[in-house]
């Protein structure tokens, strides 16, 4: 039995794998629809902007 190094490892690398194809998905398709891809790119960014977590820097 394999255990898991701190809070669940193995879901965590899935959400970051998960995020590394949407980021792939994003690169293949931006370059062909700046326009449409900047409005909802900034869509998304205020769709979670009052989500960041206090004390956070903006990167």
């Amino acid at each position: 039995m394999v255990r898991e190094a701190g809070p669940r490892s193995g879901a965590m690398a899935g959400g970051v794998a998960r995020l590394a194809v949407v980021d792939c998905v994003l690169i293949a398709v931006a370059p062909g629809t700046p326009h449409r891809t900047e409005a909802v790119l900034r869509a998304a960014f205020d769709a979670v902007r009052d989500l960041r977590m206090e004390g956070q820097p903006r990167r």
